[in-house]
């Protein structure tokens, strides 16, 4: 589970404008420690240097959480970048297999007889306003128009409602539970089909708010995948895909708010189709007598370092058709 909030383009101290998009491809220095004397020593040690200080970032964490050291009872600590939205496949391949950043393990020489910790760092609240309850109408009409669509050709049958995927850091911390990467700057949502897989020409379909276009992320995308194997496969975003995924059900005329929405399908073959995500059968894929996993990520709410409250935002719904 997550120690701190995240590190992001909003608010990371970089040689900028200051601005979200001016945030990318510049020098920085992050500090982790649960200690303001690490903190201060490291500091200077870069001021020596002549590292900028403005590209220094302290990610503190709370010593009451996580045990530093190097014995049997230290806990161990996991810094993981996350990278989305690739535009130049090149440059991410470069990025992945060979990444451009240090990571150093400072060990004092002479153990330190006093430290002063930090407290457990105060979470930022995440942001309730502007909720999408407005879109509920136009969603519903969307939900009717894949009934009419699809039900002359076989079963059409709602999944279980999308639920609220608790990844609170620290509450997974004390209680011991799995946070699966948890990050403050993202609401997150989970569905997963009880005892539906799906082979030949079965297939689901999703239908959700485009959070993006509702002005309540910077991006959002469904992901669908195998939890067996924690793994996930295909994706469905709000930059590439969402946008105009709804027009082949529902029409402006009758539905004016149907930008902000999208419609998608997962097929084991998208031949045909589109607004598709396939999902092979292989290693990398999903077993014929598997559920697929989908999950929900609404990043970021709109001038603010952390993501959308999950009562804020419409949840995705799922339908299985099954032709005859």
């Amino acid at each position: 589970g997550s120690l701190s909030d995240t590190i992001n383009p909003s608010n990371i101290q970089v040689e900028s404008d200051g601005s979200f998009d001016d945030a990318f491809d510049k020098d920085v220095v992050i500090i982790t420690t649960p200690h303001r004397g690490v903190y201060s020593d490291v500091q200077r040690a870069l001021d020596y240097a002549g590292v900028p200080s403005d590209i220094m970032n302290l990610q503190e964490i709370p010593s009451s959480l996580f045990k530093a050291g190097l014995g049997k009872e230290s806990d161990v600590l996991t810094n993981l970048n996350r990278v989305a939205l690739i535009k130049d496949e090149a440059e991410a391949y470069s990025f992945l297999h060979s990444p451009p950043a240090l990571v150093f393990r400072l060990t004092p020489r002479e153990p330190k007889k006093a430290t002063i910790p930090y407290r457990r760092p105060k979470r930022v609240k995440q942001r309730q306003y502007p909720t999408e309850f407005r879109l509920e109408k136009s969603l519903d009409e969307l939900e009717e128009a894949v009934f009419d669509r699809y039900s002359p050709m076989g079963t059409v049958t709602a999944m279980n409602e999308t639920q609220e995927f608790p990844l609170k850091g620290q509450q997974c911390i004390l209680l011991n539970l799995p946070c699966y990467g948890d990050n403050s700057d993202a609401a997150y949502f989970i569905n997963v089909p009880q005892n539906r897989t799906f082979n030949g020409d079965q297939f689901f379909v999703i239908i959700g708010v485009n959070h993006h276009e509702s002005i309540n992320a910077r991006y959002s995308h469904v992901v669908a995948g195998s939890y067996s194997k924690y793994i996930a496969v295909t994706e469905f975003n709000s930059i590439k895909h969402m946008p105009r995924s709804s027009y082949p059900y529902i029409s402006e005329a009758d539905v004016p708010k149907r930008d902000m929405l999208y419609a998608a399908t997962l097929r084991r073959d998208c031949t045909g189709h589109e607004f598709c995500m396939e999902m092979p059968y292989d290693l990398m894929g999903l077993d014929p007598d598997e559920s697929p996993t989908f999950v929900f990520r609404a990043y970021m709410a709109e001038n603010s370092t952390v993501g959308h409250d999950t009562d804020s935002l419409l949840r995705a719904r799922v339908y299985f058709v099954d032709p005859t």
